[in-house]
């Protein structure tokens, strides 16, 4: 059987995160890690708060955001910004 390719887009109605994680297991480490990085907004910040490295907070947004084939951030000089989805997603995780 072929592996499903993490580029194949996944439809989730209203951009729902409960849809998702109905049919997809997600590591809960990712989603801390995606909800300490949207309280500091910063990469460093979120690392210092949970004793880890910058590139592994780098790594752990990148594997959720390949996961979920979606876009969570947005980089704006040295600042990151929520996307739209990340924002709808926010609530529902915390």
């Amino acid at each position: 059987m072929a592996q499903e390719s993490l580029r194949t887009p996944v439809d989730f109605p209203n951009n729902s995160l409960l849809e998702f994680k109905m049919s997809k297991a997600i590591d809960l480490n990712l989603i801390n890690t995606f909800i300490v990085v949207t309280e500091c907004l910063s990469y460093t910040k979120a690392a210092d708060k949970l004793g880890v490295t910058q590139p592994a907070i780098s790594a752990s947004i990148k594997r959720l955001e390949r996961t979920t084939n979606t876009k969570l951030f947005t980089k704006r000089g040295r600042n990151i910004e929520l996307t739209s989805t990340a924002q709808k997603w926010l609530p529902q995780l915390q």
